[in-house]
């Protein structure tokens, strides 16, 4: 395996582990206490990551 290889492995699991969190964080009391704007904001941010962690995915099936 390559270091790059690597590289992407540990960056999906620690956005999987952060991703995870903020999944967490969505169901708790604090987050109903957000202002909606913030709350669609961090909805958002759960896509984005959601969908970066896709593509980190995608990356690590077709390594050699």
């Amino acid at each position: 395996m390559q270091d790059y290889q690597t590289r992407v492995i540990i960056e999906e699991d620690d956005l999987r582990i952060k991703a995870q969190a903020l999944r967490d964080f969505m169901h708790n009391k604090a987050y109903g206490d957000l202002v909606a704007v913030e709350q669609g904001l961090l909805m958002v941010q759960l896509v984005a990551m959601e969908n970066y962690q896709s593509a980190l995915k995608r990356r690590i099936e077709i390594f050699d």
